[in-house]
């Protein structure tokens, strides 16, 4: 219970550990997952292979199908080079990659499409479904993974970078009028 209590603690006095700036970047992070998930996901839409409500890589893939050929990928490469550069370092000599636990089967295909962006501009057709994922990895770890409350952070250009992507992300389909719901 000792360690319960030092997070509380740390929560009650974020103020004194984190500036205003991280503060409003991860609650920023928040509202956009909040906001695309009401705007895209409807959670009355059944998986056509299980009698469910379709998993979210289910609905980010379908919205990847639906959206790639309306943007230009290009405006997104920013995100690519972030992460390229991030997962291609190693830290403590071993690869930052792992960390991110995606699905395995399409961990190595997330890892080639970002790199073959930020290196060569060359764009997979399932790259906003893998800069989704991404994005989803550092949201469940938010909510559901073993980041320390006290190490948020150390995240603030991670969540920044996301922050950025959604945000372009949803004006841009919002000047198309976009509004299909998966």
């Amino acid at each position: 219970m000792y360690l319960l209590k030092m997070k509380l603690d740390y929560i009650n006095s974020v103020e004194g550990k984190m500036t205003c700036k991280d503060i409003l970047v991860v609650l920023r992070f928040l509202m956009y997952f909040n906001v695309f998930e009401s705007t895209f996901f409807d959670d009355k839409k059944y998986s056509k292979t299980r009698n469910e409500r379709k998993q979210v890589w289910e609905r980010l893939q379908a919205f990847n199908d639906a959206v790639r050929l309306k943007i230009n990928i290009s405006d997104y490469d920013f995100f690519a080079d972030h992460f390229a550069k991030r997962y291609n370092e190693s830290y403590n000599g071993t690869s930052r990659y792992r960390g991110l636990k995606l699905c395995y089967k399409i961990s190595d295909d997330v890892l080639q499409a970002i790199t073959m962006t930020s290196n060569e501009h060359v764009h997979s057709e399932n790259l906003i479904y893998y800069y989704l994922e991404i994005c989803y990895g550092f949201r469940n770890n938010l909510f559901h993974g073993d980041k320390e409350i006290e190490n948020i952070g150390e995240y603030n250009r991670e969540f920044c970078c996301i922050n950025k992507f959604m945000s372009l992300l949803m004006l841009n389909l919002n000047a198309l009028s976009f509004q299909e719901k998966f």
